[in-house]
């Protein structure tokens, strides 16, 4: 296994938390939510063969559909709202994820480095998304992200 693919399920696995406060948050508010298993592919060739469907599936107690929930870590900073959050733009996912998603996701959670707030963006907003190219940190390599624009999204904190 090479050391990006390692990285990357280190990281994986780092993001299991965030998933579990976000649908503590949503199952407070009423939701019936279920969060799929984790399944982690042993090389990056077999990635694909093992991309899950959603972070998070939930049921509104008012609402019979089943909608999709993305959950990212933050693993570099902490932020309570738009005035603090560290960077100039507001990452959603990668263009690759969002074409592959289209409008399928009912929202997007960024939860902060101590856990303690979220940044949500909802797929509603997605026709005003761009894309932005930068220098993924985590890979080395160049890649496009969509971004959201900052007054678009709400902040909330989590239990």
């Amino acid at each position: 296994m090479n050391q990006q693919h390692e990285r990357f399920l280190e990281r994986l696995e780092g993001s299991r938390h965030a998933m579990f406060v976000v649908a503590e948050r949503l199952h407070a508010k009423g939701c019936t939510v279920t969060i799929p298993a984790i399944r982690k592919a042993p090389t990056a060739a077999q990635a694909a063969q093992f991309s899950d469907y959603a972070d998070l599936l939930v049921i509104w107690a008012d609402r019979p559909d089943l909608e999709r929930f993305e959950v990212k870590h933050n693993c570099r900073n902490n932020f309570t709202s738009v005035a603090d959050w560290p960077y100039p733009h507001i990452f959603v996912t990668s263009a690759d994820s969002d074409a592959r998603a289209g409008d399928s996701v009912e929202a997007y959670y960024v939860v902060s480095l101590d856990y303690r707030h979220a940044c949500v963006i909802p797929g509603s907003t997605r026709p005003s998304w761009y894309p932005f190219l930068y220098l993924n940190p985590n890979t080395g390599n160049e890649e496009v992200a969509m971004c959201c624009p900052r007054e678009l999204v709400q902040f909330v904190a989590l239990p």
